[in-house]
Parts: structure tokens; sequence; C-alpha cells
């Protein structure tokens, strides 16, 4: 369990599939120390990230909410499909990342328009789950600073979540880039 009780509480709350449990790994105390002073939280609660949240839509500040580190399992599942191993790989979610979610993907009515939902806190409660548990992963054509870009699919309830995110091996982090939400709608023909 990532976020202990706080996570699980509010996903079963809201009628998630809880089976799978986060395999991103906890920072050390060691760790956690070496971070602050910085530009750097830590996400131990989801009042963390909704702190981060909240700051982000009142400042323009650069800073980075850390979720915690990639797994060997996670890992291992990640290679399997895009040949990519960042085990103890930070996922990470930047200000600037966090504010074009909101601006380009936060409104009801534009995201509509284009067959998706618009993107609430409570999705950015759900990274760590997306990440971890993902349905689908594959690499994608967008390179963000010449680094390599991924996109991640997971399925919660009735809406099908992507995830797209870009590995910065120069920090060791995967940094998400952008989350889209779309609503899975039934087939036309059966």
């Amino acid at each position: 369990m990532f976020y202990g009780i706080y996570l699980e509480d509010y996903l079963i709350h809201n009628n998630y599939d809880i089976k799978n449990e986060s395999t991103l790994t906890h920072y050390t105390k060691r760790e956690i120390a070496n971070f602050k002073g910085g530009k750097v939280k830590i996400a131990e609660t989801e009042l963390d990230i909704l702190d981060f949240i909240n700051k982000t839509k009142r400042n323009s500040n650069n800073e980075k909410l850390y979720f915690g580190k990639i797994d060997n399992k996670l890992a291992l599942k990640i290679y399997s499909s895009i040949e990519l191993y960042l085990k103890d790989y930070n996922f990470s979610l930047q200000t600037h990342s966090l504010k074009h979610i909101f601006n380009n993907h936060g409104a009801k009515t534009k995201e509509n328009k284009k067959g998706q939902e618009e993107i609430l806190k409570d999705d950015i409660l759900l990274l760590p789950t997306i990440i971890s548990n993902y349905d689908k992963i594959y690499l994608s054509h967008i390179v963000e600073c010449n680094n390599i870009s991924f996109v991640i699919e997971k399925q919660i309830k009735n809406i099908n979540y992507r995830l797209v995110c870009y590995v910065s091996n120069k920090k060791h982090n995967i940094e998400v880039k952008t989350l889209y939400k779309i609503k899975r709608t039934l087939p036309l023909c059966i």
C-alpha cells in the first residue's frame, strides 16, 4: 500500500478496484532529508498530493512532487513491454506539467468536444495506481528534450486513463507529461 490507509479508503469509497497494491517504493528517512530545502516535495499521503495541487494552482513556482521509486517488480514488467529498465527511478510530477494538465484537459466543455472528460484533483491522486497497475504500456513517438517517452493506459471503472510520461536518465526520473481521461463507451457493433 503506497499512501497508507488514506488512498485505500479513497479508492474503496469511490468503488475502485484495489486488488493490486502500488509497486512504488517509499523513500528512506535519509533520502527524504536529502530532498529537504530543495524544490522536491514527497507524497507520503493523499494530503501531500492535494497540497501540491493547491499550491501549484496559486503559485508559478517550479517544484516537483515525488510519489516514490519504481521497484524491481514494476521495472521488470515495464521492461518486458518496452525494454526500458527503470528500477529505482523516481515517479514524479512537475508543477508545469500539472498546470498543463489542468489548463488543457480540465475544462468539461472543451474535453467533451474531444470525446474526453475533464481531469479533476481526484484523478491526480490516482497517478501511482495508474503506473503501478497499468493495463497497457507502449513507447510514444513524442520525445521530450531527447528523452524517451511512453504512454500508460489504465481502466478504472468506466474510465480509460492515458498517462504520458518521459524518462529523464540524467535525474533518474519518470516525469509525468500529461494525463487524459476517456469515458469508455459501448461499441456500435457487437
